[in-house]
């Protein structure tokens, strides 16, 4: 829709300068790089994430008093580049199943992008949502790749849509774990709503 497409434009960062850890890594050893953490922790990432964003907790009143007395944990399958349907299924998740309360916690179980048409806009999307979480899957390990320089990749057409990603995007994926893990007392004292969107 347009106005998807109008917050998408407003959140684009600068063009890519390939001045990034990332490609500075896959320049000395024509690889990508593992992720920071490779393994990581849901309930770590959210008490970190808290941390920064105190800074601009004003910002984010609203959407922490409707958080705050909310504790589940939302899970979506393959996303593919497919924009609408994914701010639609939240938005919906919200409304239907969480009496109109954001979630604790978002988490997407990777392959953010390729097969649908708005592969970049959804890695903007997500990676600018507060509380939004995504592990890196094979699609995004590719997409990656083809960012970095990897020529198989670039000679693609399929991955021509790499060339939207910013600096910040590319450094962004490039530190998505290949796993997060849920603790267990997160998923026992909340029913957590799984959702997984078919390949298209």
């Amino acid at each position: 829709s347009s106005s998807t497409e109008s917050k998408v434009s407003d959140i684009e960062s600068p063009q890519r300068t390939h001045g990034t850890a990332a490609d500075e890594y896959f320049r000395r050893w024509q690889k990508i790089p593992l992720p920071l953490v490779v393994h990581d922790n849901l309930e770590m990432m959210m008490s970190s994430e808290e941390k920064k964003s105190q800074c601009v907790m004003a910002s984010l009143e609203n959407v922490e008093q409707k958080r705050s007395n909310n504790n589940r944990v939302f899970v979506i399958g393959d996303v593919h580049g497919c924009l609408e349907e994914l701010t639609g299924l939240v938005s919906k998740a919200i409304r239907e199943h969480n009496e109109g309360k954001q979630f604790a916690a978002v988490v997407l179980v990777g392959d953010l992008c390729n097969k649908g048409p708005s592969s970049a806009q959804v890695i903007q999307h997500v990676r600018n949502q507060p509380g939004w979480f995504s592990v890196r899957g094979n699609h995004d390990d590719r997409a990656l790749a083809a960012a970095l320089g990897d020529e198989e990749c670039c000679s693609k057409p399929k991955y021509q849509w790499v060339n939207s990603l910013s600096d910040d995007d590319v450094t962004w994926m490039s530190n998505l774990p290949y796993t997060i893990t849920i603790p267990k007392t997160m998923l026992n004292n909340n029913r957590s709503s799984v959702s997984e969107k078919n390949d298209q």
